[in-house]
């Protein structure tokens, strides 16, 4: 009964033809023996055909050496274990080609089904060149103790969300942007405080611009303590005669300017300078 190998993979069919064709093998240079099962043992020397071949008779395993060197383990039914009590090494390849890395590929790993690995030591991996890693699916990585990354460039794209849940963060560094594009936001929903502090005065100033409206809502105390001046510069560009363009209104209590050193002016460009109050004016 002729095998059906039309579920394996391309190069394991490759294998199993080749398996199965004698490839002209010529008496007495194949010398060749075979138990009553079929376990196969079998020391092929036909010129241009010379190959080693070891095989199990139920499973049809077998280790072969091929003619151009190649050496093939192949076990089409069941497991292959390799076990040291020591080390594994594997090398493959003698000469990198970095113009054209195509050529330069060694080692092909394809597995039909999950892949587990337990390291319980260390794990070190070096890669010299470029490193590349594709997730179809979701990546989870999950770190027990402290997560490093060096780097002197990282970006990170995501056309989702980008979420981090930590219980302290920090960032340092020596230049901070951050850049929303048209329609998007910036927010912080707070439980805590919110705190600027510049620790250097001679660090720099600490800017707002705005070309829109700047909003500032507060449910209780607003304080201010000024080392040198506050300038308020107002254009009052598109306001007529009937809205002015600096207003503070209190609902309830009062209004209070003090200058302990110095003198407190008021100067209106127009012709009037109007002061309504509903119990009269004091001036001490």
């Amino acid at each position: 009964m002729a095998k059906d190998i039309s579920q394996l993979d391309e190069r394991t069919q490759k294998v199993v033809r080749e398996l199965d064709n004698p490839h002209d093998s010529v008496h007495p240079y194949n010398k060749c023996k075979v138990t009553s099962i079929g376990h196969t043992w079998e020391m092929n020397e036909t010129p241009d055909n010379e190959y080693i071949n070891i095989r199990h008779g139920l499973t049809g395993s077998y280790f072969k050496m091929m003619p151009n060197g190649d050496i093939q383990v192949h076990s089409p039914s069941n497991n292959i274990n390799i076990i040291s009590a020591k080390n594994i090494e594997i090398k493959t390849g003698t000469i990198l080609d970095t113009d054209q890395k195509d050529r330069s590929d060694r080692m092909d790993i394809n597995v039909i089904g999950n892949a587990h690995f337990l390291v319980e030591g260390d794990t070190h991996f070096h890669t010299k060149g470029d490193r590349y890693d594709k997730v179809d699916g979701s990546y989870f990585l999950t770190v027990g103790n402290r997560l490093n990354l060096v780097s002197p460039d990282i970006g990170v794209l995501s056309e989702g969300t980008f979420q981090l849940n930590v219980n302290e963060m920090k960032t340092d560094g020596s230049r901070i942007t951050t850049k929303v594009l048209s329609g998007g936001e910036i927010r912080f929903d707070l439980l805590g405080g919110f705190i600027v502090n510049q620790i250097s005065p001679l660090s720099g100033t600490i800017s707002f611009n705005t070309l829109g409206n700047f909003e500032v809502n507060v449910g209780q105390n607003v304080n201010y303590v000024v080392g040198d001046s506050v300038d308020f510069s107002i254009g009052g560009i598109g306001f007529g005669p009937l809205k002015p363009s600096f207003t503070v209104n209190c609902a309830l209590g009062g209004i209070s300017m003090n200058a302990l050193l110095g003198a407190s002016n008021f100067f209106a460009g127009g012709p009037y300078l109007d002061v309504d109050c509903l119990t009269g004016v004091y001036l001490n």
